[in-house]
């Protein structure tokens, strides 16, 4: 969960560094796929050559939320959007 949040970050920061803005699914998926790192569970990186499908994608916040799991975000099965399901209190904006 940790690098794939890492993913999601590092990939919407280039998409906002290139100008662009990362609700807009078919920019973000593109730098998805160019992101590349060093996670905690070793490489990170994106072969679309070996990539068969894509997945809906949905984040999930559970610290201290007694109702369980809340969803903060998701795409759309085209991913052709991204949303947060905001307000998230207590987030903060991080560079990776």
């Amino acid at each position: 969960v940790y690098d794939t949040v890492w993913t999601f970050a590092r990939a919407m920061h280039a998409t906002r560094v290139a100008g662009l803005d990362p609700a807009d699914g078919a920019a973000l998926l593109g730098e998805l796929r160019r992101t590349s790192f060093e996670g905690v569970t070793g490489n990170i990186a994106f072969d679309e050559l070996q990539q068969d499908r894509i997945f809906q994608y949905d984040v999930f916040f559970s610290a201290g939320h007694a109702g369980g799991p809340r969803r903060v975000g998701g795409t759309t099965s085209a991913f052709s959007a991204w949303a947060l399901d905001g307000p998230c209190q207590g987030c903060t904006t991080v560079d990776p």
